[in-house]
């Protein structure tokens, strides 16, 4: 499994340093790919794309993606209608 965390605004800025990343997730045993949304505050259309295009290569290598979204990114999923196509999981409660 490899796990990317972002914190802060994914916008038409900060989606290159992401997708970057995401990219050089992609190694030919990737079987899972965990993206941490949860320190997300600012999520657009920008960060939507971003997530459609990390789905596709993942379904085109045979890998899973999993989005772990804060209530903002959720609202956003939602909202466009991604949030039924995208794999997610509940963000953790570090407080427990």
């Amino acid at each position: 499994m490899v796990a990317i965390a972002c914190h802060g605004e994914i916008d038409l800025s900060t989606c290159p340093t992401l997708q970057e990343a995401i990219s050089r997730s992609f190694t030919p045993d990737l079987l899972l790919l965990r993206l941490d949304l949860t320190g997300v505050t600012f999520f657009d259309s920008t960060g939507v794309r971003c997530l459609v295009d990390c789905q596709r290569r993942c379904e085109n290598v045979g890998a899973r993606l999993d989005v772990v979204a804060s209530p903002i990114v959720e609202r956003v999923l939602h909202l466009v209608g991604l949030r039924a196509i995208l794999q997610q999981s509940p963000p953790t409660d570090s407080g427990a």
